[in-house]
């Protein structure tokens, strides 16, 4: 008979530290569960399944609440209480629920002081509460606090980036869920491999077409990480989304006795070669239906018309090199410095001088600036730290393809600290583009 480790990790392989710290802090009955947890990692880690897999093989009562899904931090504060109250007494739970609207953390706190109970232990599951839309880190170090004033209660913060700094806690207990590596993703989607053949109810699914089908299927993952791993299969989610897609025309061949199971090389390249050419045809077919456009516009930036659909690093990359491209070199410390508020404080006191014969910096052209300076700049302005499997490098080269940013310099590699580039487009598009990632260009823009 297998014990409730040995489960959790044949259900969750590739996380057996993880769920052996979320044991040996929340499973232990003799041992107190401590006030507070962060969960912490990139999307796709399996945090959520698995701390709630944990506390459903442990039998610890628990209320969980998609911080995603409600609209504002008050929204959080009702659905919490609501939880813990049905958790406690189903009976009644939304009676309670609609009578008592906690509307700030203390009146949270002061409502489950009186809801829970002062013997067993309970905890509550604020899932994604860093994308709440209206977190404020007033409001993250108050729940982070709920469980120190309320008694045999655990809130367990489930984020993307652990920051003591936000949460006003020193050193708070946490574990890190890391991205899942090619093998682990192959071993991990390998264990439910769809069917390469239909099989009737009548039919005998042999255990030779079972392991046909589980090889085939993680070559076909293993093809894809390799292709797209770095791009559009970034996760666990992804990657399955993309096999899912590709898996019927790879096995086609097969079903109609063109390729055996194991010609994988020949079936994929056969999969590559058909999308390939319907991806031609499909821009063939767009140039025909598109529009004339004007030669005139030969020179503008070569992107689409949903231009603000880059990734969420690359936004801030397009931000740091207009500030770099349209700020003094020598102010940076004042524009950039981690000293938010002492900033706004400068900005506001400052006396605007006579500046009738001068011109606006954004009316000026862009300067040339170098990739280090630009990169410090990004760095200063970023709100969490880079994570790891981002690869800046290919981000910059991206911007330069689609003309967003240009080298300027003759240094042969374009990742060179000391080469020069300058912004390629105007004020009015990077605006919008820092506004799709709530960063406020003018603040940091030399006047």
């Amino acid at each position: 008979m297998t014990g409730p480790l040995e489960s959790l990790n044949a259900r969750f392989p590739c996380r057996e530290r993880q769920i052996d710290g979320l044991a040996a802090l929340l499973g232990q009955d003799d041992i107190p569960a401590p006030p507070v947890l962060v969960l912490y990692g990139t999307e796709a880690t399996g945090k959520s399944t698995i701390v709630k897999a944990v506390l459903e093989q442990f039998e610890i009562p628990y209320a969980y609440v998609s911080c995603k899904e409600c609209i504002t931090a008050r929204h959080v504060f009702e659905k919490a209480y609501t939880s813990c109250d049905a958790l406690i007494s189903p009976s009644n739970g939304e009676e309670k629920g609609r009578q008592i609207r906690p509307d700030s953390v203390n009146a949270l706190a002061g409502q489950l002081q009186k809801l829970i109970p002062s013997s067993g232990k309970i905890v509550l599951v604020l899932d994604a509460i860093d994308k709440q839309r209206e977190v404020t880190p007033t409001m993250l170090s108050g729940l982070a606090r709920i469980g120190e004033v309320v008694k045999n209660l655990t809130v367990i913060l489930i984020v993307t980036v652990s920051s003591t700094r936000l949460l006003n806690i020193s050193e708070p207990p946490s574990i890190y869920f890391p991205a899942y590596n090619k093998e682990e993703c192959v071993k991990i989607l390998s264990l439910s491999p769809k069917s390469i053949f239909e099989v009737d109810e009548e039919d005998e699914y042999s255990e030779e077409m079972e392991q046909e089908d589980r090889w085939l299927w993680a070559q076909c993952c293993s093809a894809v990480w390799d292709i797209m791993g770095k791009y559009a299969a970034r996760n666990l989610n992804a990657l399955k989304d993309v096999v899912d897609e590709l898996w019927p025309s790879l096995i086609q061949p097969i079903v109609d006795n063109e390729y055996g199971t194991r010609d994988f090389p020949k079936l994929f390249n056969r999969l590559k070669n058909e999308k390939l050419r319907n991806s031609e045809e499909s821009y063939v077919s767009m140039q025909i239906t598109r529009a004339p456009v004007d030669t005139a516009t030969d020179a503008t930036p070569l992107v689409p018309n949903r231009a603000h659909d880059l990734p969420y690093f690359s936004k801030y990359l397009l931000c740091a090199a207009y500030l770099a491209s349209f700020n003094t070199a020598r102010y940076d410390t004042r524009y950039f410095s981690k000293l938010a508020e002492g900033l706004s404080k400068r900005k506001r006191g400052r006396k605007k001088k006579n500046t009738s014969r001068q011109l606006n910096r954004k009316h000026l052209g862009p300067r040339p600036f170098q990739l280090e300076r630009m990169l410090a700049i990004f760095q200063s302005i970023l709100p969490s730290s880079v994570l790891s499997s981002v690869d800046i490098g290919s981000q910059i080269a991206t911007l330069n393809s689609l003309r967003l940013i240009r080298k300027v310099s003759n240094v042969a590699s374009a990742t060179d600290a000391s080469s020069k580039w300058r912004v390629n487009v105007g004020y009015e598009y990077v605006k919008v583009v820092g506004r799709s990632v709530k960063f406020d260009l003018e603040t940091h823009l030399e006047e």
